[in-house]
């Protein structure tokens, strides 16, 4: 399988159904936390421009714009849409973070999935992560990103939309393989 369709899997089967459980909707590389209000507390999956069929880095972008926010940005820049779009920045609009800076480290994080043969994995459909020579199933990849959305970006997606301070940055280890 290769790392294109490797990744497609690992979203699909894993992550996705997982953040679904969370409360969050979407599909593909947009997710929402859904809220009475209307605001637009968002995750959306970036995947790097130079990905090929061997490798496949990804990350996740976080952003939070109120309703009357993005209503008022429409009225002044009327090219930006219906709705934000958390893979799309509009500058001066709302608050947006790659998931790297939201932990203590702070530095932009990319995951990597690789494409391998059959067995070499130990993931679904045979493919893995890989760095610095080690072999991780996507499914550590997979665990990794399920569970700093449930630890740390559901947390200030929350607080952003309750109107509440924001956490503080978590120590954070980052387990699977990453490109950074």
């Amino acid at each position: 399988m290769d790392a294109q369709a490797l990744f497609a899997h690992l979203m699909k089967a894993h992550v996705a159904p997982a953040w679904r459980r969370m409360g969050l909707r979407g599909s593909g590389n947009a997710f929402r936390l859904p809220n009475d209000a209307g605001h637009y507390a968002l995750i959306g999956v970036q995947r790097d421009k130079w990905n090929t069929a061997q490798r496949c880095a990804f990350t996740l972008n976080v952003s939070f714009t109120s309703a009357q926010e993005w209503a008022a940005a429409q009225v002044v820049q009327p090219w930006i849409g219906d709705a934000p779009n958390a893979n799309a920045h509009t500058p001066g609009v709302g608050w947006w973070q790659r998931v790297g800076s939201l932990v203590a480290d702070g530095h932009d994080h990319w995951w990597l999935v690789q494409a391998c043969d059959d067995g070499e994995g130990g993931g679904a459909g045979g493919g893995s992560a890989v760095d610095g020579g080690e072999v991780v199933g996507v499914d550590a990849v997979a665990a990794e990103v399920i569970d700093i959305v449930a630890e740390v970006v559901l947390p200030q997606l929350q607080a952003r939309l309750d109107g509440q301070p924001v956490p503080a940055p978590p120590v954070w280890s980052w387990t699977a393989p990453s490109r950074t």
